[in-house]
C-alpha cells in the first residue's frame, strides 16, 4: 500500500497533496462518514492500488470492483452503480453501516 501511496503522492496534480507535503492518504483513518469506493477493473494500470487506499484506509469502507468498467463506472455500468449505491445508502440509513447515525445528517 505504501508503494501505491507514494505513486499517488509523486504524480498527484496540485491540490491532491496537502500543503505540508504529506499525502492525504495518511488522514484516511480520520474519515467517519460511511464510504463506498467504486472501482472499474478495466481502468488504467495502477489505479487498482490507488483505489485500495481509501477502501482499506477508511474505517468500515466498502469497495465494489466492477469488471468491464474503466475510469467512469457510473457512465459505463450505470445499473450496477445505481444498485450498489441504493443498497449501500439503504444500509447506511437503516443503521447497518457502523459509525453512522441517520439523526446526525444535516439537510
Amino acid at each position: 500500500m505504501e508503494q501505491a501511496a507514494e505513486r499517488v503522492h509523486s504524480s498527484a496534480p496540485s491540490g491532491h497533496v496537502d500543503p505540508a507535503g504529506a499525502a492525504t492518504h495518511t488522514r484516511l483513518p480520520e474519515v467517519t462518514a460511511p464510504t463506498l469506493v467504486i472501482n472499474g477493473l478495466s481502468d488504467v494500470p495502477g489505479i487498482q492500488e490507488v483505489s485500495a487506499l481509501p477502501a482499506s484506509g477508511i474505517p468500515g469502507a466498502r469497495r465494489l470492483d466492477l469488471p468491464e468498467a474503466g475510469h467512469l463506472p457510473p457512465v459505463e455500468r450505470p445499473v450496477e452503480v445505481t444498485e450498489a449505491l441504493t443498497t449501500f445508502l439503504r444500509a447506511v440509513f437503516q443503521g447497518a453501516v457502523s459509525g453512522f447515525h441517520p439523526s446526525s445528517v444535516v439537510y
